[in-house]
């Protein structure tokens, strides 16, 4: 694709927060290369890598090379990838067309009646005041006229003054109450339509099926519609369309009075109109093409400040702050070019405008001039038929402003009633508008002959021929491998999407016969990631009930069943504590037990556990387990897991493999047999056993633990990684209004009596005074956009000049060394979030993670370890105390070059909405596609992608909805092990692994950590984790608990010189929740008796 056939505003969604996906002309910017998918010629090397990958893993790890580097081609004009980036754009324009503009008449849709009684009376305001001028012209020209008539008889002058300066104050206060009623009333109804559209907004886009969020429309397109497009459509139906009616009264009155004082001149002028409003029509058509094209642009740009402000600490941990703003500019340019066209376009229709306006004057004066002289009119007239025609051209030329506000309103108004106006998949009503509710529930659920796939990947099936029955009051169990279905089942049930193929049963009953509302009122479901609204933790528990009606009581019972009543409580504010955006205030296992206590708020007779307990600790998941064991009783159960510990004792188990149930039964019934389950326990037991059979061949370690003592520093509590939302300042301008002159005039009469002043110069002076006065009078229409503009800018600029107590680009701080050892050590750290500094949640803590081994932090959920990894990575500073990286304060080091040492996986995985290639190669700048694929491939991720019809090139969604939660955790694991940094931070990186997936990225994670991951050199990791498998290999074990490391050592120390403690138990905890046989913890560390601590 040349440069020069492709149009740079065409560019839709492909500029990501990641900056890839442009135009084949954007690729010269740099900016914009900021991650290169392969070109065609390199697809064949990738099949070959793929098979490669495939087959390395079915051999020995140490046995596997790692990918040959791939031969990356460039074309000669060094634009990478070209073609397949046109081919995206080209699958990109066909999926999104763009949306014709709104008729006018469906920008008032929502007026009631009052709107209406508003309308007229603005309406007629608008008239009044915008025929008072011409009026007022025409008793000037009478005035005039009387001057010239009565030129000797001053006494008859003086009373005519006196008569007409009578009718000018009745003008006057006619234009006083005319205004008042015009922007008043629009102003008014403009907020109770655009109210109205909000809210009517909001209602449609919750009630369309998860399937449209997935296919037609971004998270960021919401926010936008509501923000700005709503504002858009606001402006235009108040005071815009009263200030257009203002201006079509003046001009037409304008004409009127000219016709009515000196035709011949009036008739010339509007030979002038019909030119004037071609030159009016074309540039409102040109604006509001080049404002559809320029909203697109700042939606796209508003998507990649989202979607970087969202996951600001992902960005900030991979350093992607200046990506962003690349990202981000590259995607304002583009609204900027529109911006520059839009600019030229309305300056030439409006100097367009006004040239033919003073073109008719210069025409009018002549001609006018040439009739008096003719005796054809008299002075007075024509003076009156001049003016009137000008201040009605003028107006005609003022109204232009309103009139490209209404084709901007237009284009809106479209994007708002597109969503307005679309029916979801799925009925609310059920299908037919007939919708049943049961009047009673037992709970029997069937799926019988079920296909589906993904609307946005409709190649991919994801269930063929599923045929599942769950009979009323029992437990069933999902378990299989990551991405085989086991959420998608969920998601079927509770009618976020239908299936392509097959019915989905309640107590007999098709799911799309009952209302959709009522059906979802039966259920109650506990996602894999839990979901918080940034607000109260009461009132994220109140969602359970519909009605909002639960008691205090209830709420704490509900709390107490989920073991979530305990934190709260400890909290300054209790229940009343706000959670913070997404729960971010929260610790993921806090997290998960409000989301269980909202669940069991709710009573519902069908419970849907997605992973439920996978963010607990084994003391946390065995107390709440036994909750929902006793809960379960007599309710239909869908559980979806991976311990164990969460399935043993479900009514029946359904292994889920290719689509289908390829095993269903009861756990002994599958266990006595040679099943996927069977193995699948197998391997999960054979897990926690090797744990526990470690302890006697590990050598013992001294404890790490630092005991020196150091002073103290105290720092101010950092926000950085609260960064407030930026607003984008739209078109406005600002002017300072003053206006110091004071005019004296004397009465007319007596200056004519002494001579002060003669005709003309009277004449001369009142006129300029009527325009200048007039001028300021439409400067102050402006007033509201003024006021709006400086609240904007106010806000803008406040966060532009607030300044970060942490500067990431400190020219003063040391460069961090190119390949640091990797020792990191937090000495007598005390710490409390700055939301809640009267909280804390380390005390003084020290731990010591030497270079190149492993430290695993773990203990009960919300004891601190994810703070740990936060302070860490200087998202926070600690309250006292330092975190030292090689022996030298973090604090000394630059920010960024910091956090380019490191490479973390959250807790709850966060993917940006482009490919799964972009994603892994967010880990790394300058990633080779060779680095992807191995990442990938260490990760367990490589053989899922390549399935995928796209593979690499497959686009994850928002947040990567598109993908499972265990197939999001293997792309953020690759996306760190790309990054090869000497620092490995992981965040519970396994826990939504089956157990297969999980021994393979754990093997992986452990050759990165012996050095095959960073380049010969051992990686330092820091492990928070509450699965045994995933630190039982760990060199230090540090147990926190209450922000305190309660013990610390090897596997084998902790069992051997803390037979009883926290430790011990946790394990033991674990190994009966798992059903793990084998000998307990005090046995083995007491018949160990070679490794001493």
């Amino acid at each position: 694709m040349s440069s020069a056939a492709a149009d740079p505003e065409e560019i839709r969604a492909r500029v990501v927060v990641l900056g890839a996906h442009h135009a084949a002309d954007e690729w010269a910017r740099p900016e914009l290369e900021a991650f290169h998918l392969p070109s065609p010629s390199q697809s064949g090397l990738l099949a070959q890598q793929g098979e490669a990958a495939e087959q390395s893993q079915s051999t020995p790890p140490a046995a596997a090379p790692p990918p040959p580097p791939l031969e990356i081609e460039q074309p000669s004009n060094a634009r990478p990838s070209s073609n397949i980036d046109a081919a995206m754009m080209n699958k990109e324009k066909k999926k999104k067309q763009p949306t014709p503009p709104a008729a006018l008449r469906d920008l008032f849709r929502f007026a009631d009646g009052l709107d209406c009684v508003l309308m007229l009376v603005g309406t007629l305001g608008a008239l009044v005041h915008g025929c008072s001028l011409p009026v007022f012209l025409r008793f000037f020209a009478d005035l005039v006229d009387s001057f010239g008539s009565h030129a000797d008889d001053p006494d008859t002058m003086v009373r005519l003054v006196v008569k007409y300066a009578f009718y000018f104050l009745v003008v006057g206060a006619a234009i006083w109450a005319s205004s008042w009623a015009e922007i008043s009333c629009w102003m008014w109804t403009g907020e109770r339509q655009s109210t109205q559209m909000r809210i009517r907004y909001l209602d449609a886009a919750l009630r369309q099926d998860v399937s449209f969020f997935d296919t037609g429309v971004r998270t960021s397109d919401v926010i936008y519609a509501i923000n700005a497009d709503a504002v858009v459509v606001q402006d235009a139906i108040s005071e815009k369309l009263g200030n257009l009616i203002h201006y079509m009264a003046t001009f037409v009155a304008g004409f009127v009075v000219g016709f009515t004082a000196a035709w011949q001149l009036a008739l010339v002028t509007l030979a002038v109109v019909p030119l004037i409003a071609v030159i009016g029509g074309l540039s409102a058509a040109a604006l509001a093409k080049l404002s559809s094209r320029s909203q697109d642009a700042l939606s796209n740009a508003s998507s990649i400040a989202e979607q970087a402000l969202a996951q600001v600490r992902i960005v900030q941990a991979f350093v992607g702050e200046d990506r962003a703003m690349r990202a981000y500019s590259a995607a304002l340019a583009v609204a900027q070019r529109i911006g520059y066209r839009s600019g030229f376009a309305k300056g030439i229709g409006l100097g367009g405008t006004y040239f033919t306006v003073f073109c008719c004057y210069g025409l009018l004066l002549w001609y006018g001039g040439h009739l008096v002289r003719a005796r054809r009119t008299n002075g007075g007239l024509a003076i009156a038929t001049m003016f009137s025609v000008m201040i009605g051209g003028l107006a005609l030329g003022q109204s232009a402003p309103s009139m490209a506000a209404f084709a901007k309103a237009r284009v809106a108004a479209a994007n708002i009633f597109r969503i307005i106006d679309h029916e979801p998949g799925i009925s609310r009503d059920g299908d037919g508008g007939e919708g049943v509710e049961l009047e009673a529930v037992t709970g029997r659920v069937e799926m019988r002959g079920v296909d589906f796939a993904y609307p946005s990947r409709p190649d991919v099936p994801i269930l063929r021929g599923f045929s599942l029955s769950v009979p009323a009051g029992k437990t069933i169990a999902l378990v299989g491998s990551s991405g085989s279905g086991k959420s998608t089942v969920v998601s079927l049930i509770e009618r976020f999407y239908d299936p392509t193929a097959g019915q989905i049963l309640l107590d007999g009953h098709d799911l799309k016969s009952l209302k959709l509302r009522w059906l979802r009122q039966q259920m109650g479901l506990v996602a894999q990631e839990p979901t918080l609204f940034a607000t109260s933790i009461k009132e994220n528990l109140l969602l359970g009930r519909e009605s909002e009606s639960a008691t205090q009581a209830e709420m704490e019972e509900a709390a107490r069943v989920a073991n979530a009543h305990s934190f709260i409580i400890k909290l300054p504010d209790g229940y009343d504590t706000q959670v913070g955006d997404r729960g971010l205030q929260l610790s993921g296992g806090q997290k998960q037990r409000i989301a269980i206590a909202r669940a069991m708020l709710k009573n519902p007779a069908i419970l849907l556990l997605d992973e439920a307990t996978s963010a607990l600790d084994s003391e946390s998941e065995k107390l709440v387990q036994e909750a929902l064991d006793r809960f379960m009783i007599g309710r239909t159960t869908l559980v979806i897991a991976h311990r164990l510990s969460t399935i043993r004792k479900a009514d029946l188990v359904a292994v889920l493999q290719g689509g289908a149930v390829s095993e269903m039964g009861t756990h002994d019934e599958l266990m006595q047999e040679h099943t996927t389950y069977a193995k699948l326990i197998r391997m999960q037991e054979q897990a926690h056993e090797a744990a526990l059979v470690n302890a006697r061949r590990s050598s013992a370690r001294p404890s790490s633990a630092r005991n020196s003592v150091s002073s103290p520093i105290m720092t101010r509590n950092s926000s950085y990684g609260r960064s407030p939302y930026s607003r984008r300042l739209s078109d406005f301008s600002t002017a300072d209004l003053s206006i110091h002159d004071h005019h004296q005039h004397h009465q007319p009469a007596m200056a004519f009596r002494h001579g002060a002043a003669d005709f003309s110069r009277a004449i001369r002076v009142f006129m300029v005074l009527m325009v200048s006065a007039n001028g300021a009078a439409e400067t102050l229409t402006l007033a509201p956009d003024f006021v709006k503009g400086g609240r904007a800018m106010r806000s803008v600029f406040e966060t532009i000049d607030r300044r970060t107590e942490v500067e990431p680009d400190d020219a003063d701080a040391a460069p961090v060394p190119e390949r640091p050892r990797g020792e990191v050590e937090l000495r007598h750290v005390d710490f409390a979030y700055p939301l809640r500094p009267e909280v804390p949640v380390l005390r003084d803590l020290s731990l010591r993670a030497r270079a190149g081994r492993t430290l695993a932090l773990v203990g009960p959920s919300g004891c601190g370890k994810s703070s740990v990894l936060a302070l860490v990575q200087r998202f926070y500073e600690p309250t006292s105390g330092r975190v030292l990286l090689d022996g030298r304060d973090v604090r000394k080091y630059n920010l960024r070059a910091l956090r380019r040492a490191m490479a973390v996986v959250p807790q709850e995985p966060c993917l940006f909405a482009a490919s799964i290639h972009d994603n892994i190669a967010y880990g790394r700048e300058g990633a080779t596609e060779a680095e992807v694929l191995e990442a990938a491939a260490q990760a367990n991720a490589h053989s899922f992608i390549s399935a995928l019809p796209e593979g690499y090139r497959t686009q994850v969604g928002e947040r990567g909805v598109q993908l499972s939660g265990g197939q999001r955790q293997r792309i953020a694991l690759a996306r760190a092990l790309v990054r090869q940094a000497p620092i490995l931070l992981l965040d519970e990186a396994t826990s939504a692994l089956d157990a297969e997936s999980e021994r393979c990225v754990q093997e992986a994670l452990e050759r990165a950590g012996a050095g095959a991951g960073a380049g010969g050199r051992g990686t330092t990791t820091i492990v928070v984790a509450h699965r045994l498998t995933t630190v039982r290999n760990a060199h230090t074990i540090a147990v926190i608990d209450d922000g305190k490391v309660m013990e610390q050592g090897s596997h084998a120390h902790l069992l051997k010189h803390h037979p009883d403690g926290c430790y011990a138990r946790m394990l033991q905890l674990q190994r009966l929740t798992t059903g793990a046989g084998g000998p307990s913890s005090s046995s083995l560390a007491s018949s160990n008796g070679t490794g001493d601590c």
